[in-house]
């Protein structure tokens, strides 16, 4: 199944667009925290339900003589609505409400299927963290912050859209055991664990924000309140910028 359809790659730049982040964030975790079915697999769903309602109306009915030269006809319409059936397994039902449920249960977990399987088993750097940090694909509740800012910098963090030496690196082609924290002198690979637990530059802010007693990424990710977390990082991600562009003029002073 074409993923990659136009109507998709339009549903993605938008979502990339109000999430705020560039436009070669991984659509995996795009979709994952939105919580979004791609909208061809919605536009699968409506095709089923519209050819339910023709089904059931009366057989002396224009439209469903109309339908009924469509099927011995066996045009091309009719031929989709019959892989849709056996693509989703979708079982048959003559009421509407308990049909167009079935419909939509079958679809949305054809997609978290191929979601949940694309994520976990193909070889994909970018999305290490994410697969840390992501165990089920649904709404995140950040995304309910008011200041776009905010949560704008947990989005970037999460889906590795940010300016981490990891993720740098990985643009420059750079090993990533060179891949280190431009901002403190560990000596390691500036992953988003070592931004989020480890890099001692961060220490005060840590201190302001409670954030000193949890060591592992994960906890801080999934168990940090979102308000907290965003402010933790949009200040961070600041002061990184802020202390680079100062270590950078030092050097060229010296």
């Amino acid at each position: 199944m074409n993923d990659n359809c136009e109507i998709n790659v339009v549903h993605k730049k938008f979502l990339k667009y109000a999430l705020g982040v560039g436009k070669s964030t991984p659509n995996l975790a795009v979709m994952g925290d939105t919580g979004e079915i791609p909208l061809l697999f919605k536009g699968f769903r409506l095709m089923l339900i519209y050819w339910h309602r023709l089904h059931s109306l009366p057989n002396e009915s224009l439209v469903k003589k109309a339908l009924n030269e469509n099927v011995q006809m066996r045009t091309s319409w009719i031929r989709t609505i019959e892989k849709l059936f056996n693509l989703f397994q979708i079982t048959y039902s003559e009421n509407t409400n308990t049909f167009k449920a079935r419909t939509k249960h079958s679809v949305d977990q054809k997609y978290l299927k191929m979601w949940d399987h694309h994520l976990r088993h193909l070889d994909q750097p970018r999305l290490e963290f994410f697969k840390k940090i992501k165990n089920t694909f649904g709404y995140e509740c950040y995304l309910d912050l008011k200041h776009f800012e905010i949560r704008k910098s947990i989005t970037k963090l999460r889906s590795s859209s940010h300016p981490l030496e990891i993720e740098k690196g990985r643009h420059s082609n750079k090993p990533r055991n060179e891949r280190l924290c431009p901002v403190c002198n560990l000596n390691e690979v500036e992953t988003e664990k070592h931004f989020l637990t480890k890099c001692p530059t961060y220490n005060m802010l840590s201190e302001i924000y409670n954030l000193t007693e949890i060591t592992n990424e994960n906890d801080v990710m999934t168990r940090t309140p979102p308000n907290l977390l965003g402010h933790y990082t949009f200040e961070a991600f600041k002061y990184r910028e802020m202390t680079i562009d100062i270590l950078s003029s030092t050097k060229g002073h010296i």
